[in-house]
């Protein structure tokens, strides 16, 4: 069986991105889920702990290879050009014999089902 690891909103903070190298070390999971919102804390939000977002995208790119990741609503194309991984709309995952979909939930919601 698949092990996952979801994150969301991250908004930019190192402190944040480096508990999921952490969890990665001690649960070494199969994939990373990103909900989005990676690098940009937004105009309605105050700074991260430890904001940074270059880091972030460095800490991220190291787990290239097992990421998913959704497009979240504080995140815009230049984000996409430092990050050696895909942005997704949404995230359709059949796990154990049922269907996930993940997404930020900005655009895709219980109100708006893909």
């Amino acid at each position: 069986m698949l092990k996952y690891l979801v994150v969301s909103d991250i908004h930019g903070s190192s402190y944040y991105a480096n508990k999921i190298k952490e969890i990665y070390k001690n649960e070494r999971p199969d994939k990373i889920i990103l909900l989005g919102d990676l690098y940009y804390h937004g105009p309605r939000n105050p700074l991260t702990k430890e904001y940074n977002p270059m880091e972030v995208a460095k800490i991220l790119n190291n787990f290239k290879d097992i990421v998913l990741c959704t497009k979240g609503n504080c995140d815009a194309e230049v984000d996409e050009m430092i990050s050696e991984f895909e942005f997704k709309d949404k995230i359709e995952l059949t796990i154990s014999g049922k269907r996930f979909c993940f997404t930020h939930g900005h655009k895709y919601n219980m109100d708006n089902i893909p």
